[in-house]
């Protein structure tokens, strides 16, 4: 540098100016790109994960049955499967298939069949029977079959919280059909209808198996709804 004129000074600083401008504008525009791009990857992981958790809860409401019963199991029967309607709600073991093909015309509005696992007959059913206004013996629970066996026995009792009515009819009265049975009766809350829980002897030993085994842990996680 030494020597040099003060023009050939002049024209070298006004070369390398633009120069060294130029660099640290390079560098400035450098972090910024990398700040966007750092930006944007956070704004996408925080989309995905918030559409994951999304999707989660989607499918943990979706999962959720629709009456999840708190109440205790009396057996060791895994109680998985829901009857629900705007009626009522109750478990019943996924062992156990529903059957709607036995339809005993009115007043019964509805009659499901349980069959058991271990053959085709039928081992609890359940029935809406509809109540009549005009008499008030139709809203009493825990009523004798005026066709059953004459030493069946009927008593009033609590399950669940709930009134029901026990008939317990032993054996048949040779009229030919019957069939020996617990029937278990209720109210819905509307007393529009008779709920009805019948257990017969099905895979076990009696029917009073089957209604002790099989039909009081149903029973415990009745729900009534209307």
């Amino acid at each position: 540098m030494v020597g040099q004129q003060p023009l050939e000074l002049f024209i070298m600083v006004r070369i390398h100016a633009p120069q060294q401008n130029m660099n640290k504008k390079m560098k400035i525009l450098f972090v910024l790109l990398i700040l966007l791009v750092l930006l944007g990857y956070r704004y996408y992981k925080n989309a995905i994960l918030d559409d994951y958790n999304s999707n989660e809860m989607l499918n943990l409401t979706i999962s959720q049955p629709p009456y999840p019963s708190e109440q205790p199991h009396l057996n060791n029967s895994k109680t998985k499967y829901i009857y629900n309607d705007q009626y009522i709600t109750f478990e019943y073991p996924q062992v156990w298939k529903a059957d709607y093909n036995r339809q005993i015309g009115n007043p019964y509005v509805v009659n499901v069949d349980f069959t058991g696992e271990c053959n085709p007959y039928r081992v609890v059913s359940f029935s809406y029977k509809n109540t009549n206004p005009n008499d008030s013996e139709s809203f009493t629970v825990g009523q004798k079959n005026p066709h059953g066996p004459g030493n069946q026995t009927s008593k009033t009792i609590k399950i669940n919280g709930i009134t029901v009515g026990e008939n317990i009819q032993p054996v048949g009265d040779g009229s030919g059909g019957y069939e020996p049975k617990v029937v278990i009766d209720l109210l819905s809350k509307s007393k529009k209808f008779h709920f009805y829980f019948i257990a017969v002897i099905g895979y076990r030993n009696s029917f009073e198996e089957t209604y002790k085994i099989d039909l009081l842990p149903i029973l415990n996680s009745i729900e009534l709804l209307d």
